[in-house]
């Protein structure tokens, strides 16, 4: 299940291409990020699953291996810190602000 939440992801960020020229299907706002993950609800799941297939997109269409150096619940970490900073912006805001911090580390 876990592995089809998360191709689906990809799939859907890589349709996606820059994230300021096109529409992201992640409507989630960081505070509904931050309430998922402390109720331990399936949302918190998919829109984990959501996230890292986002990154693994913007990964693969940037042709930069930028996750090598992350695991997933890293990049969880830091968008809990992220959405409690930030909480009305968007997850998807957040999966940009973070590929551009990995990116800017792989240079």
């Amino acid at each position: 299940m876990k592995a089809k939440l998360i191709a689906l992801g990809l799939a859907a960020a890589m349709a996606c291409g820059s994230a300021s020229a096109v529409t992201i299907m992640s409507g989630r706002s960081c505070g509904e990020w931050i309430k998922d993950r402390a109720e331990l609800k399936l949302k918190d799941a998919v829109n984990s699953a959501w996230l890292v297939g986002y990154l693994s997109g913007m990964a693969v269409e940037s042709e930069k291996d930028l996750l090598s150096s992350i695991d997933a619940e890293s990049i969880y970490l830091w968008m809990d810190n992220y959405c409690r900073a930030n909480p009305l912006k968007r997850v998807s805001t957040g999966g940009w602000v973070l590929f551009e911090e990995l990116a800017k580390g792989k240079k």
